[in-house]
Parts: C-alpha cells; sequence; structure tokens
C-alpha cells in the first residue's frame, strides 16, 4: 500500500484526470429506441386538452374546523351536504344560522 490517500482538495492530479468521453446524442437515441426505453422527456401535445370546470367551490372559506364527533354525526353531516348538493362549510354555516334562529326565538 502506498502513503496517504489523496486529497479532494489537491489540484495537483489533473493532468493524470481521465478525459471524460460522452457519447454522441443521436447513438444514445437509436440504441435506445431498439432497446425499447421510453423517453423521461414530455410529449408535447399538439393539440392542447379543451379546459375544464373548477371542481373546487371558491367560496373564500379558508380556515380549518375540526371536531370531535360520533362518526353516525359525521355521515348524517354528509349525508345532507350531499342531498343538498353543497359543499360542507356551506351546510355548516347553514346549521349554524338555523341553531342561532333557534336560540333567539
Amino acid at each position: 500500500m502506498a502513503g496517504s490517500p489523496a486529497s479532494i482538495f489537491d489540484d495537483a492530479d489533473k493532468d493524470d484526470a481521465l478525459p471524460v468521453v460522452r457519447p454522441d446524442p443521436e447513438q444514445v437515441r437509436a440504441l435506445s429506441e431498439a432497446a425499447s426505453f421510453r423517453s423521461r422527456e414530455s410529449a408535447t401535445p399538439s393539440d392542447p386538452a379543451p379546459k375544464r370546470k373548477p371542481w373546487r367551490y371558491r367560496t373564500g372559506r379558508n380556515v380549518q374546523f375540526n371536531a370531535r364527533a360520533k362518526q353516525s354525526t359525521v355521515d348524517d353531516f354528509h349525508a345532507i351536504a350531499e342531498q343538498l348538493d353543497r359543499p360542507i362549510g356551506e351546510v355548516l354555516e347553514r346549521a349554524l344560522a338555523a341553531l342561532k334562529r333557534e336560540l333567539a326565538g
């Protein structure tokens, strides 16, 4: 075994470094196609897909509210939201408004 290991900060051995040989891109493409490799490049469609309708409601509700409840209560709550075809935030607001009316009257 010879002396100490080479330092990664020492530039003295730059002349001894092996040259980096890069293959021709066309040769690589031909070899990869022959071996059935799939390209990682994104396929750019010539005709972009039509813009879809947004699936999220834009309501301004941006605060999360968590509460512990029985599974049956949560199931009933989601069933009402589904029956009304409204987001659960709106169902919560309507339920709270109904409770306020009940307490006031």
